[in-house]
């Protein structure tokens, strides 16, 4: 999915990783420390009881088809909501309508914020790679904003950077992808999991407090996304098949440690399902 493909300067970057001297090379950004951490307001409220293997064991029959139906509404309102000024898509939570509180994870920018992000996620990745990985990557987000080229990704699914679960959605979807080696998705695909986030955040009864930290959240995922698909296409351009299936463990590690085992789950028009 959300791939950068057809942005100016990020496409020869990947398609030049030897000679761009703003370019990390893919082996030199190591399974788990790319998954740079997102500041925790309870993982829960993303990654929580809707992608968990006894939470989904339960939804069957004629539920589980009550909620692939509710979900498929939710989808055409949510297309439908795109073109006008209505923000406020009803969603499936456990069993009864209920309303996914978009102002709470409504996502504002402020230009302070991004820096102090940009400078941790850095930090962070020379604590856990090294020094010149960090110094080749603040060069590329310096010459490219990770906002940007997270828009590019997320633009052929009608997702918003605006929206806390949208940016969540694009996230998962990305590192599910990653941890099954499997191609870009479908809209219909990307929609279904977006419905199940904002199940999710609805049934949480939780937001981040603040405009301040939602952007902390958002932009920490961006980031994360944005260069595990950037490492991900670099690796697959250089045939790099070992280093493809270390970076796959890693995501899978990664929510399995939120108790998400991806590499159970299939992505399907009603969002990510138990194989």
């Amino acid at each position: 999915m959300l791939r950068t493909r057809r942005v100016p300067g990020f496409v020869f970057v990947v398609a030049s990783l030897a000679l761009a001297p703003c370019a990390a090379s893919a082996q030199s950004i190591g399974g788990d420390s790319m998954m740079f951490d997102v500041p925790n307001y309870g993982q829960s409220i993303f990654y929580g009881s809707v992608f968990t293997e006894d939470y989904r064991n339960k939804v069957s029959g004629k539920a589980r088809k009550a909620k692939a139906s509710a979900r498929a509404e939710q989808r055409l309102a949510r297309a439908e909501s795109r073109t006008s000024s209505a923000r406020d898509v009803p969603v499936a939570a456990g069993g009864n309508e209920a309303v996914y509180p978009r102002d709470a994870y409504r996502v504002s920018y402020d230009p302070s914020v991004s820096d102090a992000v940009k400078s941790d996620y850095i930090r962070g990745m020379a604590q856990s790679t090294n020094e010149k990985t960090a110094r080749e990557l603040d060069t590329y987000y310096t010459r490219n904003d990770v906002r940007d080229l997270f828009n590019t990704a997320i633009k052929p699914y009608g997702l918003r950077d605006d929206d806390l679960a949208d940016i969540t959605s694009a996230h998962l979807v990305v590192m599910w992808m990653t941890a099954n080696d499997a191609p870009l998705p479908t809209t219909d695909q990307v929609h279904g999991v977006v419905a199940q986030i904002q199940e999710q955040m609805a049934e949480s009864g939780a937001s981040p407090p603040d405009a301040a930290t939602r952007q902390r959240i958002a932009e920490a995922m961006m980031y994360q996304t944005v260069t595990l698909i950037r490492v991900r296409e670099q690796a697959q351009a250089q045939n790099a098949t070992q280093y493809l299936v270390t970076l796959a463990d890693s995501a899978q590690d990664v929510m399995a440690r939120q108790n998400v085992d991806l590499r159970a789950l299939s992505l399907t028009s009603s969002g990510l399902e138990l194989r």
